[in-house]
């Protein structure tokens, strides 16, 4: 795990971070937001994750001290009415980390704090999906090379809660679900530049040999089908 231990280090590195987040895993401690009761943190957001997030327009604010652009890099929120909220903020020109809230006198903040939770969580899959590919370590030998294909799992979003896993071709385009145990496709996300009346039955085919062969995971034994599996668990143990 590398180490950036302050903002102005992770503004001046921020090319470095968005390369490998994953490897910037330090946790960025919370702040406290007294009196909001019921509230949404940006709680354990990492130096990776918030890297990624400023690199969307919500995360920057203008600086109320300079007027230069500053980013977000804590924020809270009352849950429910989705009212008050009040953030933390870094300004590279004044080189400095301000704290206000959406009654501040002069309060040039506009972003709200379900935005901002919103592109966090989004992002944070991202890095964990990019961390987490079952093919990541695959080359040309393999029936998914890692520079050709994408093969991961996440967070179970079907109504039947049975272990399935994302395969997508980077060039064509294409992504598809297929159920882990009995592997046949569930789902089509996107067609890419196939037809809309693709069955996939081939990359289906690819995916019961490459399930056979043993995982390149680091930390993993046993089969790809194994390593999917004990992946999707993981991801879903709650």
């Amino acid at each position: 795990m590398n180490e950036i231990s302050t903002f102005s280090a992770l503004h001046e590195n921020i090319k470095t971070v968005l390369e490998k987040p994953s490897l910037f895993a330090e946790k960025i401690t919370r702040f406290s937001a007294g009196g909001l009761g019921a509230c949404a943190y940006s709680d354990d957001i990492t130096v990776g994750e918030l890297a990624r997030s400023w690199q969307h327009k919500e995360y920057h604010i203008k600086c109320p001290h300079c007027g230069a652009e500053a980013y977000i890099t804590q924020w809270a929120g009352k849950v429910g009415s989705g009212g008050y909220w009040e953030i933390k903020a870094y300004c590279p020109r004044c080189g400095k980390e301000y704290r206000y809230d959406m009654y501040a006198a002069g309060n040039a903040c506009r972003a709200h704090w379900t935005a901002l939770r919103k592109i966090l969580q989004e992002e944070r899959e991202s890095i964990r999906i990019e961390t987490a590919r079952l093919n990541k370590r695959d080359g040309d030998q393999s029936l998914f090379p890692f520079d050709k294909y994408k093969v991961w799992v996440q967070r179970d979003d079907s109504p039947h809660g049975l272990a399935n896993m994302h395969v997508c071709h980077l060039q064509d385009g294409w992504e598809i679900k297929i159920f882990i145990q009995n592997v046949e496709l569930w789902q089509v996300v996107n067609y890419g530049n196939r037809s809309k009346d693709d069955g996939f039955v081939d990359v289906v085919m690819m995916v019961k040999d490459w399930f056979r062969s043993p995982t390149t995971m680091p930390g993993r034994v046993g089969t790809n089908q194994e390593a999917a599996q004990y992946e999707w668990e993981a991801c879903n143990d709650d």
